[in-house]
């Protein structure tokens, strides 16, 4: 998280309106403990210290995941639109699950684009 990275929640948050931004805060009390698949959990505030983490975080983009049998995109094909919330216009993306396909990835290569193609609008 220090070298600039951005953190995607896949579990239930509260979002709130400060100064017109949206701002999703975590709900649970295990905060700092992430589950690496087939290897365990871990305490990531232990190896790395409490200054990583964000108990809350502005919010800018969304990622709703589709079942190949209930999508009409092409696999690989991402929808693009933009959504409201609580009065706020955000980037919404569109992904098909596909269990061939490493979910993980594709959303990091897909937030990476976005904040390329965003970084040379704002030059």
């Amino acid at each position: 998280m220090s070298k600039g990275h951005y953190f995607i929640s896949d579990d239930a948050f509260i979002i709130t309106k400060k100064n017109n931004k949206l701002i999703g805060s975590n709900l649970k009390k295990d905060l700092f403990f992430t589950e690496i698949k087939n290897i365990g959990i871990f305490n990531l505030k232990e190896i790395y210290g409490g200054s990583f983490f964000k108990v809350s975080t502005e919010i800018f983009l969304e990622f709703k995941l589709i079942s190949n049998e209930k999508s009409k995109l092409i696999s690989g094909e991402v929808n693009t639109y933009k959504k409201d919330i609580l009065g706020n216009r955000i980037d919404c993306f569109e992904l098909i699950v596909n269990r061939k396909r490493e979910l993980d990835v594709v959303i990091e290569l897909t937030v990476q684009k976005y904040i390329n193609e965003k970084l040379k609008k704002e030059k």
